[in-house]
């Protein structure tokens, strides 16, 4: 067997998980995936969360309050 051959057979038996060490790393980078998951997801509910708790924003008031303002001091205007 030559030295090609070699390298070839334990690049395989790392790529297939024969080994421990690619075993290892193999489940390092599973729980790396489901702890990802899992921040990206407890994040998610909470902005979920506190959107949903959240007041809606009355836009329409605002604007209708300034209008109001607005004709009131012309109408202040137009009786003097």
């Amino acid at each position: 067997m030559t030295w090609q051959e070699y390298n070839m057979r334990r690049l395989i038996d790392f790529l297939f998980l024969k080994s421990y060490k690619g075993l290892a790393i193999g489940a390092f980078a599973v729980v790396l995936v489901i702890a990802a998951s899992l921040v990206f997801g407890v994040g998610f509910l909470l902005w979920s969360v506190n959107q949903a708790l959240r007041p809606p924003r009355d836009t329409q008031s605002d604007i209708t309050y300034f209008n109001l303002d607005a004709l009131e001091k012309v109408r202040d205007k137009i009786e003097r």
